[in-house]
């Protein structure tokens, strides 16, 4: 006779606030070849496009152009638009990492968070993400937006 059962690993649910923006812009502050793209009052950063003061990620393209960031000039607002949102779940990653340091293989982690848009409108999403270890390396893996 053979038995299955079903293991239930927990999920746990975050929302961003300026903390967790704040890691992403400190992340960027202690990267030499990120830090250009800091603000001038050290609360937004334009690589991953986080703001602790509006607690957001700024989506807006002409922000990346400004800042410095003229691989951007030549892209469609497609291109230019998955770049930014890879940058989001990298950094999100990031978040994860920094909070959650003792995460357990399967657990899910749900982070709600908040966008200025390119047409000045605000948004919020969540994304889910999974916890692995890979030769003991842990990871977390970007499953889907919810």
């Amino acid at each position: 006779m053979n038995y299955y059962f079903k293991v239930e690993y927990p999920t746990f649910n975050c929302k961003m606030e300026t903390n967790d923006y704040q890691i992403i812009i400190d992340s960027v502050s202690n990267n030499p070849v990120l830090a250009q793209y800091l603000d001038s009052y050290g609360t937004a950063e334009y690589y991953f496009g986080a703001s602790s003061r509006y607690k957001n990620f700024d989506l807006r393209i002409s922000k990346r152009i400004i800042s410095g960031q003229t691989e951007f000039e030549s892209m469609t607002e497609v291109e230019a638009m998955e770049i930014i949102w890879e940058r989001v779940i990298s950094s999100l990653k990031i978040v994860l990492k920094a909070n959650f340091p003792n995460a357990n293989s399967h657990e899910s982690f749900i982070i709600e968070f908040n966008t200025y848009n390119d047409d000045y409108t605000t948004d919020t999403y969540s994304a889910k993400f999974i916890c692995s270890k890979i030769d003991n390396i842990k990871n977390f893996e970007f499953i889907e937006f919810i």
